[in-house]
């Protein structure tokens, strides 16, 4: 459902100075018949089923193999489905779950997968991610629809029901990870009129030490600098 399944009908005749605004929202193509015409339905409710999320997706892995995702393993955890090759996922599901903004059964709101984008994209041991939503085959039963009863639908004063169906997205979410340990090492000379000075720093970072995108880091520096003058010798160290 888009923008492009709205549009509005504005009548500026039937009263002075005033503007009868009508809003359409137009009917889902679901099929042709037999005769090439077009059949239209009302759009359908979609609902979330499963949410599989792969915290270190292989994308490599995944297009040269589609029997990748069946050889994962899996641990469920409050509606998630964490997938991970290791002996345990890169993030702790309980992290990912505080993170993710999609619950099973609940109807499909984008403002939550923005908010899942938002989110993931804060972790610092994740590089990117990619949200996709697959139609769950069949997931319509026959019979099984929603009803809305309303009042004064299409200008008119008596009371209209409206029904629709409901179906089901599969929800897959897929996580780069970034570069979880990386080294830097500094080096750096100054000289002044009579001083002369030395420093080296060597840097480590781990985003994800504890499995809960934690971010730890250490440094250390040593640095020499050294004075003569014609009255006196200096140096110093400092680490």
């Amino acid at each position: 459902f888009t923008i492009n399944n709205i549009e509005y009908v504005a009548d500026t005749v039937s009263v002075p100075n005033q503007v009868n605004l009508k809003m359409i929202v137009k009917q889902n193509l679901d099929k042709y018949a037999d005769s090439g015409e077009p059949i239209f339905e009302n759009n359908k409710v979609y609902r979330l089923r499963n949410i599989n999320v792969a915290p270190k997706f292989n994308a490599l892995k995944a297009y040269n193999d589609t029997t990748y995702f069946s050889t994962l393993k899996t641990i469920q955890y409050k509606g998630l489905n964490v997938m991970f090759e290791e002996d345990r996922p890169m993030v702790s599901p309980k992290n990912l779950r505080s993170n993710i903004s999609l619950y099973p059964n609940a109807v499909f709101n984008s403002n939550h997968v923005t908010r899942t984008y938002s989110n993931l994209m804060k972790l610092g041991c994740i590089k990117s991610a990619r949200i996709v939503f697959e139609e769950v085959p069949d997931s319509v039963k026959p019979g099984h629809q929603i009803s809305y009863v309303g009042s004064k639908i299409l200008m008119q004063d008596t009371l209209s029901t409206i029904h629709t169906k409901e179906a089901y997205l599969d929800c897959h979410i897929m996580c780069t990870p970034a570069l979880k340990q990386s080294f830097q090492v500094e080096l750096e000379g100054s000289t002044t009129s009579s001083f002369y000075g030395a420093k080296a720093s060597v840097g480590y970072q781990n985003r994800n030490i504890f499995h809960g995108s934690e971010l730890f880091e250490v440094k250390g520096s040593f640095a020499y600098e050294y004075m003569k003058s014609k009255w006196a010798k200096h140096n110093a160290i400092e680490f």
